[in-house]
């Protein structure tokens, strides 16, 4: 049993790590045949691995057809980014306030941490320190209802984050996430709820606006 189970979880780090260095692209098919040759595993567990990448979001397995790639729409990335502009915002609103001086400091550290892993451009770490940072505000509030919202919000957009956003071909003095977040930052050290839901709501708009309108969506321009 052990041995299945770490043979699974090897071809999901494996799979997904060829999303996340743009090695596999959207909409592209990925048969299990094909992957466990690629992977010099049984169909087994790379099957196992692409249902658990189903349940994240990051392919689509169609009946008859087999795996693929998801492939977002700008409807798509519409769509989810005005909801969780919505559900981040209110969440933001309702944590300022309440925000303790320990909350504050743990904010400041993943922002620390954000930086430290684009420097050494750790994509991986950086996909979990953002998911960190945008969950806070919803466990600040103490609601596990918000919370559980806003998790499955944020994982939708990482792998639209994972799929889209150029991050490999961005200098490090380019990125304009760091601004944004520290923005948010301030807003909840000064305990201000109107600007801090102001912030993450500018912040969302500006990562749809480069999923959008550039065709080549990011929060690095």
């Amino acid at each position: 049993m052990s041995s299945r189970v770490s043979a699974e979880g090897e071809a999901y780090r494996r799979i997904k790590r060829a999303l996340i260095q743009k090695h596999l692209l959207p909409g592209q098919p990925l048969s299990e045949e094909w992957l466990s040759h690629r992977l010099n595993m049984s169909r087994t567990p790379v099957r196992a691995a692409l249902k658990r990448l189903a349940a994240e979001g990051l392919i689509e397995i169609v009946p008859y057809r087999g795996a693929f790639v998801i492939d977002p729409t700008v409807t798509d990335i519409q769509h989810l980014f005005e909801v969780r502009m919505l559900v981040e915002g209110y969440a933001a609103e309702k944590a300022a306030p309440i925000c303790r001086d320990e909350d504050v400091a743990q904010l400041r550290s993943l922002l620390e941490q954000e930086r430290q892993a684009y420097e050494v451009r750790d994509y991986e770490a950086i996909i979990d320190i953002n998911t960190a940072i945008h969950e806070f505000p919803a466990l600040v509030t103490g609601n596990p209802v918000l919370h559980q919202q806003v998790a499955v919000l944020v994982a939708r957009g990482n792998c639209y984050m994972i799929l889209k956003d150029p991050f490999y071909s961005k200098a490090l003095g380019d990125l304009k996430v760091f601004a944004e977040h520290d923005r948010i930052f301030q807003a909840f050290a000064n305990r201000d709820p109107v600007e801090a839901a102001r912030a993450i709501k500018e912040h969302l708009k500006s990562t749809v606006y480069f999923y959008t309108e550039n065709g080549m969506p990011s929060v690095f321009d």
